[in-house]
């Protein structure tokens, strides 16, 4: 994309961003957002709790790729003022590969329709990011192109008007072929016989699973509340949504009259 950032809007406090330090000063580092269009700034006492540093270069090294945290936007000269975090930076960096992958796709429908980048961006990204952000999460929100996923029906009703969206959909979905996914359903069961009854219907339901899954017990969030759930999760080499269909399908069908079954969510695609 040329002289268009990745979001249209500036970030929020306390979000979550990409960046790279560019200059370091005596007290504090220079830097810039690569997704969205402004400075930063970072006090070296923000950056670390040591006392006495012996190498900068340690604890930030200038022009490489790191997340960190949006603390003041009203800084000045158009300049945000941000921290580091230290924890999980891993996982907030392997959000903005869905990015970069999402530019590509991009890319590609512009190569296959004759559209600039810039227009396809800043009409249907630039939308789809707005209504993205207009909307509440338990957790964290999802990127751009796993809200594209995970939202695709109602987008589509949403751009019916914009044939450009049917290649991206064509595109999104050749990329989903390609790339290996996890799936995952989160179910729900309350057995009124003891924990030994849940167990003896999970065995025998899973006996008509043919492919690799892990089974695990947590929660599953919906606004404010949290359900107790088992989450049932297999991968997209060797499995696809029959499988968890099949799977809540023998639960409630193996249930006897001490047990309920609720599926909360079935076969979430998270890239």
């Amino acid at each position: 994309m040329q002289n268009i950032p990745f979001y249209k809007h500036k970030p929020t406090n306390n979000e979550l961003v990409l960046a790279i330090f560019e200059k370091e000063n005596d007290s504090y580092f220079e830097g810039k957002l690569l997704e969205y269009d402004s400075k930063i700034f970072l006090r070296k006492e923000d950056a670390t709790r040591k006392k006495r540093v012996t190498s900068w270069n340690k604890i930030i090294s200038l022009n490489k790729e790191m997340i960190v945290v949006v603390n003041n936007l009203d800084f000045g000269n158009d300049t945000i003022q941000v921290s580091i975090i230290y924890e999980e930076q891993e996982k907030f960096l392997e959000n903005c590969k869905n990015n970069k992958k999402l530019i590509s796709i991009i890319k590609s429908v512009a190569f296959y329709t004759d559209i600039p980048i810039n227009d396809i961006w800043s009409s249907i990204i630039y939308v789809i990011d707005d209504k993205r952000r207009g909307e509440e999460y338990d957790e964290e929100i999802p990127t751009i192109l796993q809200y594209c996923i995970d939202n695709m029906k109602e987008l589509k009703e949403f751009f019916k008007d914009k044939p450009i969206f049917l290649k991206i959909e064509e595109m999104i979905n050749k990329f989903m072929e390609e790339k290996v996914f996890k799936i995952e359903s989160s179910i729900g069961i309350i057995s009124y016989g003891g924990i030994e009854n849940t167990k003896k219907l999970i065995d025998k339901s899973l006996m008509n699973i043919s492919c690799k899954y892990s089974l695990t017990y947590g929660y599953y969030k919906k606004g404010q509340k949290s359900f107790p759930a088992y989450i049932f999760e297999t991968s997209s080499e060797d499995s696809n949504a029959d499988n968890h269909e099949n799977f809540i399908k023998c639960l409630e069908s193996n249930a006897n009259n001490e047990l309920i079954v609720k599926a909360f969510e079935k076969s979430k695609i998270k890239i």
